[in-house]
């Protein structure tokens, strides 16, 4: 698809490679490259998406700059679907789950989060979701085996380079829990990623991207945003309240993930439903995020339902993963029936918003709820043979 999103990606990475480093966020450029190599501007009928990624995330992009744009997409949209199936496969086998699980049980709960619109609207567009997912599956297994930093710097460089606004939630978690090792791992591959932007572009480069990334920012209207910023917008229009209202409403989320890392480092809570809620208020928290975005909650849903079943012979758990699915499902369906939505609903705010927000509710919920998080600690044997002999 020519009209993709992926053209912008594309136009990147071959401005990168031949030699106009300088150029890669004039947006002048961009818009040249894109008539000459994929189609006039004005045949495609809409804007040119601009690329607005680090440059780090071009030179990952470069070798498909030397194929045709209709190939290199084919390979993009392949290679992004097969990062979200690895994914869900590094999650499956790091995730505590009960022994004896039947081989139909197992596909299915890694089919049910995969099979959703947010997986074809990935492919549709040709967006990064499908890297942004694998690095918080490998931070996921990671941190299960114990290697802290190693987790985290995969988390922030996989973030970073393809999906930047969803960093900060994400690190407000990491924060929160307060592990050196974590932050640590964080912090390199942050300094890692900059310093190997700036050598690439220049400190001219990078205000140039600073500069298009505002301005790309006020593109796209935010009442068809998956993020929290679509509400205020629906209710108060072009009103100067929406600003504030947004912005109060993502600091609140962003302080919602940072109570979740604070509370697993105090062990009141077990990591994967805490991680894994932590994902879904980093969407809604996102100032600029789509359905495809949703990508990165399929990793958290995996390893949330393999814990908590929704085949599970335990009725409560039972109800509860079936409404994480609803409610997953609905809020990816909620695009389908807008046009058939009254003013009055319509007025209310995006529905997938707020389905999406019933869905971090749920899950926190779940994390809070969690059995093996309170259950009390076995006593060392050395006292219970000093009780003993007492």
């Amino acid at each position: 698809r020519t009209g993709s999103d992926f053209t912008a990606t594309y136009i990147g990475s071959w401005l990168l490679r031949t030699g106009h480093r300088t150029e890669l966020y004039n947006y002048a450029t961009q818009v040249w490259a894109h008539n000459a190599l994929v189609q006039p501007a004005a045949a495609a009928n809409t804007a040119v998406p601009p690329f607005v990624e680090i440059p780090v995330s071009a030179v990952v992009a470069a070798p498909l700059s030397l194929l045709n744009a209709a190939t290199a997409y084919t390979v993009w949209t392949a290679l992004q679907l097969g990062l979200l199936i690895a994914a869900a496969a590094i999650v499956w086998r790091a995730v505590p789950r009960p022994s004896g699980r039947a081989a139909a049980e197992a596909l299915a709960i890694i089919i049910i989060p995969l099979a959703s619109y947010a997986t074809f609207d990935l492919l549709w567009t040709g967006q990064w979701d499908g890297l942004s997912a694998l690095g918080i599956a490998v931070a996921y297994r990671c941190w299960r085996h114990g290697r802290r930093a190693s987790g985290a710097a995969c988390l922030v460089a996989a973030v970073l380079l393809a999906k930047p606004q969803l960093a900060l939630r994400l690190v407000a978690f990491m924060v929160g829990w307060r592990d050196r090792r974590v932050w640590g791992g964080a912090l390199a591959a942050t300094l890692g990623l900059t310093v190997a932007s700036v050598g690439i572009v220049g400190v001219a480069g990078a205000k140039a991207w600073l500069q298009l990334v505002g301005a790309d920012s006020h593109l796209y209207s935010p009442t068809g945003l998956y993020g929290f910023i679509a509400l205020p917008s629906a209710w108060f229009g072009n009103s100067a309240l929406v600003a504030p209202v947004a912005f109060a409403g993502i600091l609140a989320l962003v302080g919602l993930c940072f109570v979740l890392g604070h509370r697993l480092r105090t062990q009141r809570l077990s990591l994967g439903p805490a991680l894994g809620t932590a994902v879904c208020l980093s969407l809604l928290a996102a100032p600029h995020s789509y359905g495809y975005d949703a990508v990165n909650l399929i990793p958290a849903l995996i390893w949330v339902l393999a814990e908590y079943s929704p085949f599970s012979t335990d009725a409560i758990v039972r109800r509860r993963a079936w409404t994480i699915v609803a409610l997953w499902y609905a809020s990816m369906s909620a695009a389908f029936v807008r046009p058939l939505l009254p003013d009055v609903v319509l007025r209310a705010g995006n529905l997938a918003v707020w389905i999406a927000i019933a869905l971090a509710v749920c899950l926190w919920r779940t994390v809070h709820t969690d059995r093996s998080a309170t259950r009390p600690r076995p006593v060392p044997a050395s006292r219970e043979l000093a009780r003993a002999v007492g």
